[in-house]
């Protein structure tokens, strides 16, 4: 299914250059990508969290591994998830 979705968007995104093709394909993500990129590269998040600052839109996409930070719809970075476990139960830290 990832596949699917990640050749599909390339297929009707003629604007990509070869680095963002190449990219995507292979489930990866990297600042300046939009959301739509990203959610291409990746899939669906677990949670999204949304906030307007003076500065404009901010968002967070939350995957399993990862956390996506956007401003005004551009990647502007990903923070990988710390897991800890204490007495088999799982939890993250940023």
């Amino acid at each position: 299914i990832d596949e699917i979705r990640r050749e599909t968007y390339i297929e009707q995104s003629p604007h990509l250059d070869i680095t963002m093709k190449d990219l995507i394909l292979k489930g990866k993500v990297v600042e300046g990508m939009y959301k739509e990129d990203v959610f291409a590269s990746l899939g669906k998040p677990e949670n999204k969290v949304q906030y307007a600052t003076d500065f404009g839109i901010k968002e967070e996409w939350i995957y399993e591994e990862s956390i996506c930070h956007f401003e005004n719809g551009v990647l502007k970075g990903v923070k990988k998830k710390k897991y800890f476990n204490f007495n088999n139960n799982f939890s993250y830290k940023d």
